[in-house]
């Protein structure tokens, strides 16, 4: 089910050598393409490169005796591409030795040797600077991005005669979550310290829990599957914290409740809501043109995206965008058609876009993971900086790709109707759903964890899950949510105009 990924903007063909990628670490001996520091036997600083099992001879990198015909340049750019799949690689090397003619350069990650290149790329401003040599000196690599996190790409030039390598230094890309510390911010991104302790430490039961109102009956919201019924639940990140948008199907895309039970400040619950927290708001579906269903969601910040779906035509869903800085008055500020993105082309259509989840990361693109039918499938999005506009599909993740970090080996996804972005304080990346498991009306309810590694070719990984149960009428089949406060908490969704809250 994968979609194909085009490749990253190559210059003309004009990069000759080819990527020699480290094979994977060996059990024995040194990890094979490892570099390491090293002192040659005149007592200059060098580096070794493993040529397993064996480390290779030290090569001087900094020469205890100055020769003028050492290469020189520069490592001038590294960045991700606009998919986030590749790191380029920008920058220039000269040779005294052989002025005219293109040296080779050779190419780390994280001290992995990933190869060695041509420097042969026209560069009209070193053709400028650098009169003599001509400008056919440039390189450009690109390279997989690889796993989260912070990685570091250093570029040497090698020597051609006399002299030694010369660094062209080192920069680095990261591939991370956005992190801000402090509730109350507009795009605040709330981190975790362990998700998965999270997970494990959440209350087995709980009967904490909210109706809408007195008339919430009125409005259709008892417990029938042919009914209207509430979907996902989110409390709003921002401000005093005492607001909860709650998404459902039928003529009300979503309600916001107004919660002025609870303490302020992003406090967590301390109470039971009470029958004093009300709508304050509710939000007409576009019956017009036959959106009648929405599913579940997710804020970030005064951003809420709410995926909907049209029954009458069953390739027409979409994820609507909501400004609700002033929660009691939200503002529609677009919304993202299935097929209406940058490099979608190709992209299947689905006849549902059944739960969403949102995060920023740290270039302040937003990264979107929309489920499909339960959420077996998800289509994974990038932004633009700022987003929620120029949306490009980067992925489509089938739950046959699932792995499992479990000692039990269990790689049961689920049908999630709620599937939300958790980020850990490092930055790194988690999804977290809730579904129920068996017959809908007697099976058990759970909460699962899942490691987020990459968005472009997806790799999610299963770390953690809760069975939880609560009171009432209630299922996390019908649909879910979650708030970050100091810990992470998790609510339970509901067919009926009640909804259990599961609390540490």
């Amino acid at each position: 089910m994968r979609r194909r990924r085009g490749q990253a903007g190559m210059l003309g063909g004009m990069l000759l050598a080819a990527v020699t990628l480290a094979p994977a670490e060996s059990s024995a001996g040194c990890p094979d393409g490892e570099v390491r520091e090293c002192t040659t036997d005149d007592g200059c600083p060098g580096i070794s490169i493993c040529s397993y099992p064996s480390w290779g001879t030290c090569m001087q990198t900094v020469d205890c005796h100055p020769d003028p015909e050492e290469p020189f340049g520069a490592l001038n750019a590294v960045n991700i591409t606009a998919t986030g799949a590749d790191v380029e690689i920008y920058g220039w090397a000269i040779d005294p030795s052989t002025l005219q003619s293109p040296i080779q350069v050779r190419v780390t990650v994280d001290n992995l040797l990933q190869g060695t290149y041509l420097a042969n790329v026209y560069r009209s401003d070193i053709a400028l600077s650098h009169p003599s040599a001509g400008g056919y000196h440039g390189f450009y690599v690109v390279l997989p991005a690889g796993l989260w996190g912070k990685h570091q790409v250093c570029v040497t030039a090698l020597n051609v005669g006399s002299g030694i390598n010369t660094s062209l230094g080192c920069r680095s890309y990261e591939l991370e979550g956005k992190v801000t510390e402090t509730w109350g911010l507009e795009d605040v991104t709330r981190c975790v310290e362990d998700p998965i302790q999270a997970v494990n430490a959440l209350g087995i039961s709980a009967d904490l829990g909210f109706f809408l109102n007195a008339g919430s009956h009125s409005e259709g919201l008892g417990f029938n599957l042919s009914s209207p019924h509430l979907q996902g639940v989110q409390r709003l990140a921002f401000g005093d914290g005492r607001h909860l948008v709650v998404s459902r199907s039928g003529s009300f895309e979503f309600y916001v409740v107004e919660m002025g039970s609870q303490l302020s400040s992003g406090d967590p619950f301390t109470s039971a809501l009470s029958l004093g927290d009300l709508v304050v708001h509710r939000e007409p579906n576009d019956a017009d043109a036959g959106f009648e269903h929405a599913g579940g969601i997710q804020a970030l910040g005064t951003l809420l995206a709410v995926p909907n779906h049209n029954s009458d035509n069953v390739d027409d869903t979409r994820v609507d965008f909501y400004d609700v800085s002033v929660p009691s008055s939200p503002a529609h500020i677009g919304f993202l058609g299935r097929n209406d993105c940058t490099s979608c082309q190709d992209l299947l259509a689905s006849d549902q876009a059944g739960a969403v989840g949102l995060v920023r990361l740290s270039d302040d693109r937003i990264l979107m993971a929309v489920g499909r039918d339960e959420s077996n499938q998800i289509d994974f999005y990038l932004s633009d900086p700022g987003g929620p506009t120029g949306w490009m599909h980067v992925d489509l993740w089938d739950e046959s790709e699932r792995k499992t970090d479990l000692p039990d080996g269990d790689k049961e996804f689920g049908d999630y109707q709620s599937l939300n972005f958790v980020t850990r304080c490092d930055g790194a990346l988690f999804l977290v759903g809730t579904h129920q498991e068996g017959d809908l009306f007697g099976g058990s309810d759970w909460v699962d964890l899942f490691r987020v590694r990459r968005w472009s070719e997806a790799i999610i990984t299963k770390v953690a899950k809760r069975n939880v149960t609560c009171s009432g009428e209630c299922n996390l089949d019908a649909s879910g949510g979650r708030t970050r406060s100091r810990s992470m908490r998790f609510f339970a969704g509901s067919s009926s105009p009640a909804t259990c809250l599961t609390a540490t």
